[in-house]
């Protein structure tokens, strides 16, 4: 088992990037399907599987980097990479984009009838959205991708 255990390894630490792929997508697909033809439950086992790319990369960074890993990757994670604009820019596009698809429907006389919940709805609703689908990914595809070679152009 030994040698076994050697060889994959070896495969990891010469491509990260693939293996971390090929290991995300086997679990998260090895959790969605079953979800998807209904032999389990949907609720929590989904968010499980959303959260596969963030513990894969955790796991791959402790073996392949080691205790520093860790705290490099903690220091990129709060590392601001652009201007405050950009971040403000990214959290108002989804908004605007709804607001100006509504504007489109309703200026040619169609008419919507929007309910909008009360804005601490609103922040508690992005702020779940963040947590249970965002953070499972970030980790995982942001920064491992980030270790291999960029991709031929």
């Amino acid at each position: 088992m030994a040698r076994r255990t050697d060889r994959i390894e070896t495969v990891v630490r010469e491509r990260p990037v693939p293996a971390f792929v090929c290991v995300t997508v086997l679990i998260t697909w090895g959790i969605w399907w079953p979800v998807a033809f209904g032999l389990v439950k949907a609720r929590p086992i989904e968010k499980i599987g959303g959260f596969a790319p963030t513990i894969v990369g955790l796991v791959l960074t402790a073996v392949l980097t080691g205790e520093q890993g860790l705290r490099d990757l903690g220091t990129r994670l709060v590392d601001w990479r652009a201007g405050l604009g950009w971040y403000l820019l990214v959290l108002a596009f989804s908004p605007m984009l709804l607001l100006l698809a509504v504007g489109g429907y309703r200026s040619p006389g169609g008419s919507l009838a929007l309910s909008i919940p009360d804005p601490p709805i609103l922040v508690i609703g992005f702020v779940y959205v963040l947590v249970t689908s965002v953070a499972g990914e970030e980790v995982g595809w942001r920064d491992q991708i980030e270790w291999g070679d960029p991709p031929p152009v």
